[in-house]
């Protein structure tokens, strides 16, 4: 009796487990989110919310907020969250939160780290079987732009298949000249224009060529300024101006003098 008691209660405590790690029919949700875009009732705001890391015990991490998981279906609940509320599993890569905050409605959008938005019907143009590569990309500008510093995304959208649905990971980089990315699965055999998104707009600074690759790629593309942005142009009209005693990384989209 003792022994088939133990083995229930083991199996309850997996199960408890699998649930808040994975949802119905997809692949484990634990790891890093970065946010990817914020809506303020309708006006794009910049990203500064701290990445959301779920752990695989169940737990989670939100800079000094610390609590567990625990996923319903299409929902993730955080025990310690006091103002997002419910979150929506959208792709298996995103998170959305919405909810209203000081009588404005907020919509917050994570993306997790090293993944990429899926691609519409999963063949190439020719109806083969995509084969899906990771790209690692370096983007440098040859100068410093000041705009840099409000990117948060990169998308290669295929160049000759306008319906088909890009990959876009999450951005990083010095917030000047250099911008760097992991696209976790690409399709190859294909060539794709390369857009910096930055929450307001989406930009298109260069090509990618996939056509010849047939395993993991790492570039670096020299990038081109988009025409419709002066250089040193700043997205926001109401950005603070820098402070010169923090270091420009830390103020990411902040107006220089």
């Amino acid at each position: 009796m003792k022994t088939r008691n133990f083995l229930l209660m083991s199996w309850v405590t997996l199960f408890g487990l699998y649930n808040c790690t994975t949802t119905l029919g997809e692949e484990p949700i634990a790891g890093t989110y970065r946010c990817w875009s914020y809506n303020v009732s309708g006006a794009g705001k910049r990203c500064t919310s701290p990445p959301l890391v779920l752990n695989s015990d169940g737990t989670y991490q939100m800079s000094s907020e610390k609590g567990t998981y625990t996923v319903k279906g299409k929902e993730l609940f955080l025990s310690e969250s006091k103002i997002r509320g419910i979150g929506q599993l959208q792709d298996g890569r995103q998170i959305v939160f919405e909810y209203q905050y000081n009588g404005w409605n907020h919509r917050v959008t994570y993306l997790r780290s090293g993944g990429t938005e899926p691609t519409s019907g999963g063949s190439s143009s020719a109806g083969r079987p995509s084969r899906m590569i990771p790209v690692e990309l370096t983007i440098e500008f040859p100068n410093p732009e000041k705009w840099i510093g409000w990117v948060n995304t990169v998308t290669l959208a295929p160049k000759n298949s306008p319906e088909e649905k890009g990959a876009t990971g999450v951005a990083s980089g010095d917030g000047r000249r250099i911008v760097t990315a992991r696209l976790r699965e690409v399709p190859a055999d294909r060539e794709y224009t390369l857009y910096l998104g930055t929450g307001f707009e989406q930009y298109a600074v260069g090509h990618v060529d996939l056509r010849n690759s047939t395993g993991p790629v790492s570039l670096k593309i020299a990038a081109t300024p988009p025409p419709s942005l002066k250089k040193g142009e700043n997205l926001d009209p109401n950005a603070k101006p820098c402070d010169p005693n923090i270091p420009l990384y830390r103020q990411r989209g902040c107006k220089e003098d």
